[in-house]
């Protein structure tokens, strides 16, 4: 069998009719390609020998899903990972699907790993969020530089955006290339970038990124700090 998938169950008590915890592993050519693991409060009380076997208590299930829940999660992300396999290779594709497994390596997800995993979701889903809020704006001179817009934006049109950019000696180019200084990222973002959807200009920039190449991501708010300066 070149795919399949492998599952383990844990279970709350000796009537092994309810479940405390669920892990599913993919595999394809025979190496794990993607591991779900998930706590679930069976709704029933535990036997101390169960918890002993597996050390799943039921304070730790307390406030977890039930496994209605958990399994309509788990059938949303397979879905999703089956229409996607387009993206493996891809940033950031596999970035996510590497950590995922690393931090599910254990069966278990700490406190500190959780709001890590969720920092990575939260960037994957919204693009303005990889962005450094603590960029020295003053160091940055208009002048010379090679643009891209992408996004919608608060301030106005591309149109006028663009239009302000050249007024201080900037230029202004429709898509991503080698020669791009800056893609800046409109504040009313766009209704694409849902659903971890990047758009073509933030996820090339972000390779090039990964690649070495030195093209620098801003944000409108941190642009009109850099006009009202110059």
């Amino acid at each position: 069998m070149l795919s399949y998938a492998v599952v383990d169950v844990e279970t709350p008590n000796k009537r092994n009719d309810a479940v405390c915890s669920i892990a599913i592993v993919h595999m394809a050519n025979g190496k794990p390609v993607h591991k779900i693991y998930k706590l679930v409060n069976p709704e029933t009380y535990f036997d101390d020998f169960n918890i002993k076997l597996h050390g799943i208590t039921p304070a730790m299930v307390k406030n977890q899903p039930n496994f209605n829940d958990v399994w309509d999660e788990i059938q949303k992300i397979s879905k999703w990972l089956k229409k996607n396999k387009h993206l493996c290779g891809q940033f950031p594709y596999n970035d996510l699907l590497d950590t995922c497994e690393e931090i599910l390596a254990d069966g278990f997800i700490s406190e500190e790993e959780r709001d890590y995993l969720m920092l990575l979701l939260n960037e994957f889903i919204s693009p303005s969020a990889i962005i450094d809020e603590h960029q020295d704006s003053q160091k940055l001179n208009i002048s010379g530089k090679r643009f891209c817009l992408s996004g919608n934006f608060s301030a106005g049109t591309k149109d006028s955006i663009e239009n302000a950019i050249a007024s201080l000696g900037g230029e202004c180019a429709k898509s991503v290339t080698r020669e791009t200084d800056i893609l800046l990222i409109g504040g009313e973002g766009n209704e694409n970038w849902l659903y971890g959807n990047y758009g073509s200009k933030v996820a090339k920039a972000l390779q090039m990124q990964e690649k070495g190449h030195h093209i620098q991501i801003l944000n409108e708010a941190i642009f009109a700090d850099i006009f009202k300066e110059a």
